[in-house]
């Protein structure tokens, strides 16, 4: 059998760190109708110059993230799959993908200009290298400023899982996100790849469609880069991501690492060679210096923190599917401010009212809260973990919800769950103009 790079992973489902598996990542549909392929990174192979790399776990992985980017923040970028490659350590014949996964979302990721594949790289130990020091610390550097958070499930942890069982987690997933998948690479019939029985997989690509007769749509790194595989394809794995934009950092961080990390240095060397005598006090110095230090590590523990808001905006994606208000003060049909304000206690440990005991169950009521509550203050356009709400008048039923990216999310009525089920559009024609309610957003402080 010939090997393209994947190596059959070990699902851990148990002990003190377990692989996620389907239904641990907040469900957030980015693309109801699983048409990835607008959103797709350009094509690469993973085999050029006479060099096969056995890389396609990270240009499957990549792919899926870059493709993911692009919907959901709108900037098509292009990462170092050989850079990945080096961090997860793969050599021929392989690696393991969720090994891959887990060096993107620990290490992160750096432009395919910093570290790209020439013609002049020619051999496994040129691409599985930074080739010199100076590269090295170079993508060092540039993997500590990636600006995304990188999260991964697996679809299923039991590879013999029914084909129909497997169909119905990969087009749910479709909604969220590419999925990568294992295939045997490659058996074609009338323009279809299938698989045989007895077939092992050997190699890792991305799933970025469905066709209207139900085959796959497949992004490949050998050519024809697009594929058409059978609907009733046996994937042995499946592994779905998600990514978040992080809080922008100070950009004068590294600069005054450098700086600080230079100072010391230069003292380093001079002063054994003065005998520790200095022609010059020392000692305002090495207390600026020391100041500066404990400045910087203030100043990063403070931008690592995330906003109230993004504490919102976290909560509210982690509680989606799942009736987020269980002491149902209110009934489920009048759920929403009681919902809300559980999610919103569960990110900032208060209610909207300042206290950690009374939620509030009225959104005429919330709004007045929220109206004089000086650690709330309202804002005019929606924005991520804000609240939206458009208050009940006499009988005319309103509703409070939490604003995302792409959307609201708030309680479903008839169920009782809490979803994303509005746009901002859906929201100003329902609750605007239909029933003619105010809407207001707030953000807490």
């Amino acid at each position: 059998m010939k090997h393209y790079g994947f190596i059959a992973p070990k699902i851990i489902t148990d002990g003190e760190k377990p692989h996620y598996v389907l239904g641990a990542l907040p469900k957030e549909a980015l693309v109801l109708d699983r048409k990835w392929k607008p959103y797709l990174p350009d094509f690469e192979l993973q085999n050029r110059f006479s060099l096969e790399t056995y890389n396609c776990t990270s240009f499957g992985t990549i792919r899926a993230i870059l493709t993911l980017i692009a919907r959901k923040y709108g900037v098509f970028l292009n990462f170092s799959d050989r850079d990945l490659g080096i961090k997860a350590g793969t050599k021929p014949p392989g690696n393991d993908p969720h090994i891959v996964a887990e060096a993107a979302r620990k290490q992160g990721l750096i432009k395919e200009a910093t570290l790209p594949w020439t013609p002049d790289i020619d051999t496994i130990e040129e691409y599985y290298s930074y080739g010199t020091p100076e590269k090295a610390k170079e993508c060092e550097a540039e993997s500590k400023l990636f600006e995304y958070d990188i999260r991964h499930e697996w679809l299923w942890s039991d590879h013999t899982l029914p084909v129909e069982e497997k169909r119905e987690r990969i087009l749910e997933s479709l909604t969220y996100s590419p999925v990568c998948v294992s295939v045997y690479a490659w058996r074609k019939r009338k323009g279809i790849y299938f698989k045989a029985e007895g077939d092992i997989d050997n190699h890792w690509v991305t799933i970025v469609g469905v066709n209207k007769d139900g085959t796959y749509i497949i992004a490949d790194q050998y050519e024809p880069f697009l594929k058409n595989a059978a609907q009733d394809y046996d994937f042995a794995f499946a592994k779905r991501f998600s990514v978040e934009k992080r809080e922008v950092a100070d950009a004068r961080i590294p600069l005054i690492q450098y700086a600080l990390s230079l100072a010391y240095k230069i003292l380093a060397i001079f002063k054994p060679r003065l005998g520790g005598a200095l022609p010059f006090n020392l000692f305002p110095l090495q207390a600026a210096l020391e100041s500066l230090r404990k400045s910087l590590i203030s100043l990063k523990k403070k931008l690592m923190e995330p906003s109230n808001a993004e504490k919102i905006y976290q909560a509210a994606k982690d509680a989606l599917g799942t009736e987020a208000s269980p002491r149902d003060i209110a009934p489920d049909e009048l759920g929403c401010a009681e919902t809300a304000d559980e999610i919103v206690k569960r990110a900032t440990g208060k209610y909207v009212n300042g206290t950690t005991k009374t939620v509030t169950i009225s959104t005429a009521e919330m709004y007045k809260i929220l109206s004089r509550n000086p650690e709330w203050e309202e804002i005019y356009l929606p924005e991520k973990g804000a609240l939206i709400i458009s208050p009940t008048v006499g009988k005319n039923v309103g509703h409070v919800g939490i604003c995302g990216i792409y959307g609201i999310m708030s309680n479903n009525s008839p169920t009782g769950t809490f979803e994303q089920n509005f746009t901002y559009d859906g929201w100003d024609r329902y609750y605007r103009v239909r029933k003619k309610l105010e809407i207001h957003y707030f953000r807490r402080k």
